[in-house]
């Protein structure tokens, strides 16, 4: 019986007002965010970065590949050395980092990553002569020796990216 008598008389007291769209939804989305409160520090450390899951991601591809199967080993090498040196679609790079983090935050994370491209480039290449067939006339040393250094060095560049600021 209260309800009634309330949506009776409410109403009267209520104003007519006439919104555009856009402020209605507007005015949605701002109640939204208020019921939603400040985003805590915990969430916003859940919040990944897009460098990182491409290093770990093609850290755990090299692991995984067979090195008898050199197309593949080249191609997942050739993955790499793009997160380490271009921009990309990702928008972001070992090299790029180091550039954010300026001359001194990042002259660690540049040698790093000249270590890790080094090593990179010589299991590439000897994937390349095994390709070619060159394997006997080149000893460029064991790829499974190669492969540890090269992942040795991205675990390297890996760990001083994790811990660098990200802007």
């Amino acid at each position: 019986m209260h309800s009634v008598l309330l949506f009776a008389v409410l109403p009267s007291f209520v104003p007519e007002v006439t919104l555009s769209r856009r402020s209605a939804l507007g005015a949605v989305a701002a109640a939204v965010t208020q019921a939603a409160g400040p985003v805590l520090p915990a969430a916003a450390a859940t919040l990944t970065d897009p460098l990182v899951d491409g290093l770990e991601e093609a850290r755990a591809e090299l692991e995984s590949l067979d090195l008898n199967d050199v197309d593949a080993v080249r191609r997942s090498l050739a993955n790499l050395i793009s997160l380490s040196t271009h921009k990309g679609y990702r928008g972001v790079s070992v090299k790029s980092r180091a550039l954010e983090l300026g001359e001194l935050a990042g002259s660690k994370l540049t040698e790093l990553r000249r270590t890790e491209l080094l090593a990179i480039g010589r299991l590439d290449e000897h994937c390349y002569s095994r390709q070619r067939g060159l394997g006997a006339l080149i000893d460029l040393g064991d790829a499974g020796e190669l492969r540890a250094a090269t992942l040795q060095a991205l675990g390297d560049v890996l760990k001083e990216v994790r811990d660098s600021p990200v802007s």
